[in-house]
């Protein structure tokens, strides 16, 4: 007989020992597969130095002036550092309206500034985004952000790769 009276395989292999050893084997291949199939970067991973151009249409002035160069910048959302200020610059703010004629103009708002930063940071880049703590980041990603401590809403105009 293949099992004999104690429920062993061949008189050697308990069948409960084989089921258990063959679930632990099944339950490793799916880690197995999760793990090299996720969208995470590994930490071993080289990162890049990254210059990142994001850009408020319309903030108030005093949001505009707490923007300090060299403090940090992060994602309101996940946490994940995106880099520190190197410079920013403050102009008219950017507003749209209906003119008389029904003629889309743009026009500014009193008390209000629009603000160009510019964050250098390290991330992992590729053609089409930047991953900063394993969060994706693209050009026209709008997301908040904490500088300092104060939250602003942006959309990113460019990133670049910086050579060193």
């Amino acid at each position: 007989m293949i099992v004999d009276e104690k429920g062993r395989l061949f008189k050697k292999i308990n069948l409960l020992d084989l089921l258990i050893v063959l679930i632990l084997i099944g339950i490793g291949v799916v880690v197995f597969y999760k793990m090299n199939n996720s969208k995470v970067i590994s930490p071993f991973a080289q990162k890049d130095k990254i210059e990142t151009v994001i850009f408020l249409e319309e903030v108030l002035g005093g949001a505009a002036d707490s923007i300090i160069v060299g403090e940090p910048v992060r994602d309101r959302a996940s946490g994940a550092l995106i880099g520190y200020v190197t410079n920013y610059e403050k102009g008219p703010s950017v507003n749209f309206a209906t003119s008389s004629d029904g003629q889309l103009v743009k026009t500014t708002k009193e008390g209000y500034n629009s603000v160009r930063v510019t964050i250098v940071g390290t991330g992992v880049y590729s053609d089409s985004r930047v991953v900063f703590d394993n969060n994706d980041y693209y050009i026209n990603k709008q997301f908040e952000f904490l500088v300092g401590n104060t939250y602003l809403y942006a959309k990113i105009e460019s990133m670049t790769k910086v050579e060193e």
